[in-house]
């Protein structure tokens, strides 16, 4: 069983639980996940930092075709897509000016709001010294699917 923590296009934020990610994005093809507040069918995975697999007997070990504690790269590719479609969906898009906005946001001269953008390698530095919060998401090409 999973957990989920979901979001709906009206911003009410709700957790739902599945048998698999696979039952999630079944059930969401079909419209049947809705949000718990509104009802409404446009519901997004927010990404979290991860779960726990409890197994029902810790003594047996499953068979695994991969070593323990390793995630598959489709895994790791649906979860890059939905960090990624969350951020465009929930942040504002301020190109290569991130640093500036970020250094703005920081310090206090300009409203807080999520923002997202480019950096260059030094500039990241430069934030990182300063202190100032942020983390690099890659980014894949359209043509990898899952």
């Amino acid at each position: 069983m999973v957990i989920y923590d979901l979001i709906c296009a009206n911003n009410h934020r709700f957790e739902a639980s599945f048998p698999s990610f696979d039952s999630y994005r079944k059930q969401k093809g079909l419209g049947l996940v809705c949000c718990a507040v509104c009802g409404d069918n446009k519901v997004e995975i927010i990404p979290t930092g991860g779960h726990v697999v409890r197994r029902a007997d810790p003594v047996k070990k499953p068979k695994a075709s991969k070593p323990e504690g390793t995630v598959s790269n489709v895994d790791m590719i649906t979860f890059i897509k939905t960090l990624n479609h969350y951020v465009r969906n929930t942040c504002v898009d301020v190109g290569t000016k991130f640093p500036e906005e970020a250094r703005k946001i920081h310090y206090g001269d300009s409203e807080q709001k999520n923002i997202y953008g480019q950096a260059t390698n030094e500039e990241r530095e430069e934030l990182k010294e300063e202190g100032i919060p942020f983390s690099a998401i890659p980014i894949l090409p359209d043509e990898v699917e899952n």
